[in-house]
Parts: structure tokens; sequence; C-alpha cells
């Protein structure tokens, strides 16, 4: 297989006929070639959206300060989600991977996923038939990060 990191597609080679075929999609794709606005990335990339600032408890805001953190957001729908109910809406987790969910979902409802918290980029915590996918990994540095 041969996978597109702009698009996502996965590519299985014909042999026979020397030509690459698209099999599927894989829902991701790499951040750095999909920002390029040239080129099929710029229908994966999340657009932005305005997000007003939340204020945790006494004034205090969540800043991710570094490259490598991103602010992770609850959607609202899913405040009373049991995963989310005890946590604070807005929190920190590591941002070290460049390769981000596409922010669509697909018209099949066996493939259809919920997203319950996401960055400015991408998906972070997703929910699918019956299972929980976290995209960020725990990170002993952080001290307002969640392990998921």
């Amino acid at each position: 297989f041969f996978l597109d990191n702009v698009t996502g597609d996965l590519y299985n080679h014909n042999y026979g006929n020397e030509e690459w075929i698209p099999r599927a999609n894989a829902g991701i794709h790499y951040r750095k070639a999909a920002e390029n606005f040239n080129s099929l990335g710029r229908y994966v990339v999340k657009a932005q959206t305005y997000r007003p600032k939340m204020v945790l408890g006494e004034g205090s805001r969540i800043f991710a300060s570094k490259n490598t953190e991103s602010i992770c957001v609850v959607r609202k729908v899913f405040i009373q989600h049991w995963l989310v109910r005890n946590m604070s809406p807005e929190f920190l987790v590591p941002s070290k991977t460049l390769w981000d969910i596409h922010p669509f979902t697909f018209p099949n409802p066996r493939k259809t996923f919920s997203i319950i918290a996401e960055s400015e980029r991408s998906a972070l915590i997703i929910s699918f038939q019956d299972r929980i996918i976290s995209v960020s990994y725990t990170h002993l540095t952080l001290p307002t990060i969640y392990s998921v």
C-alpha cells in the first residue's frame, strides 16, 4: 500500500497494468503537507472557528506555551458525557504528532464517529460505536494534563 500524506488515501499497486489504484481513505493527514493550500490538503485541514475565551475559576486561563502543547476543548454537547463529566472543559495536552484526524465524518453510519474533544487543529477524543479513542498521550511534565 501507498499512503498519500495529504489526503489520507491508500493506494494498491496493480502490477498487471503498472498503476496505483485507490482502495480506501485512512481518515488521517500529515499536517505540514495538508497545510500547503496549493494541493488537495485545503479540503482536509480543519477550518478555523471562533471560540470564546473560557475563564476557569478565579480568572485563570490555560495557555499553550510550547509548540508541543495544545489546548483540548470538550464540545458543549458532550460536557455531560461520562468520560469528561468531572473534568475542566479546557485542558492542556501534549501535541507532538504531525498527523491529524480529518475534521469530517463519512456518510456511512457504520463509519461515522463523534468528536468529544478537539484542539484548534484536529479531533483529540472521539467516540466510535462502543469505543473511545484518544489521539493524545500523557506527558509527565504537564501539570494540567488529563489521562484518558
